[in-house]
């Protein structure tokens, strides 16, 4: 009885096959056909994964997020300033006695060109007197100073009487109230910085003169009247030029430099492979990098924003929003290049050469550093299919111009990057998905 009654147990697990079985219709299993394309809960752990990873690597996210302030810091204390402490090499044969000279220009001051090398002294020129025009020119020669300034003898009488007789001044007057500079020019921004000095520099000095005469000192200034600027400050500096650019630049390599060394490692370390065979999918894993990376992105681009408009008072004549706005697009776009490459190569050191590759004609050819007005025409007509030339463009149009979305030029910056970062999150899918990591 015992065998009849097990082999009748067997016999009805046996009939009881899964193709038989009925479900009631809201407890039946879905098949993995049936999944959506992005799981909550997949996401949900691969974000508590991804910011574990971060606060594990306390360190280097303390790195990541220094590093923006530390180049923001940099850039403002090392670029667009003038040179200070020029030396200068001076031969004055008017007098050998500079203690001669007097602090206060008068109409019947006999010692001029030493007075003119006073205001120099007030512009940071460190001047260093010579007994001879050899001498000073030799020291040119030794790149020991930037340029030598040679004072005529008799250059106070002869430049009295060209300024009186205009027109009509003798050759000799005209002769000695030159003054003779030698210039080191190889290094081309300090000449050009002393040659507008030395000429604003003699302009100031000859009104001054003029005005203790009481004599008009209109009509020794150059006809022409510099208006107020339409854009941008009276004395413009080069550093509220490259500023636009330099915020582009820093945001989108930051961003870009970690979207890309997080994905690399985690591919490198077999994790990607595991996470697909869990059933986790190629864009439940970018979305995943992509939310981490962008909260880091924004703490990135409040660092770089701080350290240049509040410690260092840069100049922003536009919306402060448009201006944080596009510069969380310029990271969006630098995290979707940092995935596309990670999704390219599967090694640190390719990977590092293209970003590499990808930025350098970016800040050379992108008019970041200098105007594409200065460029050769070849490379001037190609600059703007680079990703950041236009946007840089419009950031600077916003900071300098204060100019809003209702310009193209503003408009099309905005466009282009956002098109640049969705391109390049397309092209990381379809990596993804036909090389299946």
């Amino acid at each position: 009885m015992e065998d009849v009654g097990s082999d009748n147990v067997n016999a009805d697990r046996l009939s009881s096959s899964p193709s038989n079985t009925s479900y009631p219709n809201n407890t039946k299993p879905r098949s993995k056909k049936h999944h959506s394309v992005i799981n909550i809960i997949h996401l949900r752990a691969l974000l508590w994964k991804n910011f574990s990873w971060m606060i594990r690597n306390t360190p280097m996210m303390l790195c990541v997020l220094v590093l923006p302030v530390l180049q923001g810091v940099i850039f403002c204390l090392s670029v667009g300033h003038d040179p200070i402490n020029l030396p200068i090499a001076v031969v004055n044969r008017e007098t050998t006695d500079a203690g001669n000279c007097q602090n206060n220009i008068t109409c019947d001051s006999v010692h001029l060109g030493c007075s003119y090398l006073k205001y120099l002294e007030k512009r940071d020129l460190i001047l260093t007197y010579y007994d001879s025009e050899e001498m000073a020119r030799e020291s040119v020669l030794k790149a020991e100073t930037y340029a030598s300034v040679v004072v005529k003898q008799n250059y106070s009488s002869a430049l009295k009487a060209r300024l009186e007789t205009w027109t009509e001044a003798e050759p000799w007057d005209i002769y000695f109230s030159d003054i003779d500079v030698f210039r080191d020019v190889s290094n081309k921004f300090v000449a050009q910085y002393l040659k507008v000095t030395m000429y604003n520099t003699f302009k100031s000095f000859v009104e001054d003169y003029l005005a203790s005469c009481n004599a008009e000192s209109r009509w020794v200034i150059p006809p022409i009247k510099w208006e107020r600027p339409v854009y941008g400050t009276t004395y413009p500096n080069f550093t509220d030029f490259v500023a636009p650019g330099v915020i582009v630049t820093f945001t989108s390599f930051l961003g870009m430099g970690l979207t890309g060394l997080a994905m690399l490692l985690e591919r490198k370390e077999g994790i990607f492979e595991r996470l697909l065979i869990t059933g986790v999918n190629e864009i439940e894993m970018l979305i995943s990098h992509g939310l981490c990376q962008f909260v880091v992105m924004v703490m990135q681009s409040i660092g770089t924003l701080v350290s240049l408009f509040v410690l260092f008072d840069i100049t922003n004549q536009g919306s402060f929003v448009l201006l944080v706005s596009f510069t969380l697009l310029s990271g969006l776009f630098g995290m979707c290049l940092g995935i596309c490459i990670s999704c390219i190569f599967s090694s640190e050191v390719p990977a590092l050469f293209a970003a590499l590759g990808s930025f350098l004609p970016m800040i050379l050819s992108c008019g970041i550093i200098w105007p594409v007005e200065g460029m050769h025409y070849l490379i001037r007509s190609i600059a703007f299919l680079f990703p950041l030339t236009q946007p840089a463009e419009c950031l600077r149009s916003i900071m300098q111009r204060g100019w809003d979305l209702s310009s193209d030029t503003v408009y099309l910056g905005f466009i282009v990057i956002s098109v640049w970062s969705v391109m390049l999150l397309i092209i990381s899918i379809f990596i993804l998905k036909f090389r299946k990591m």
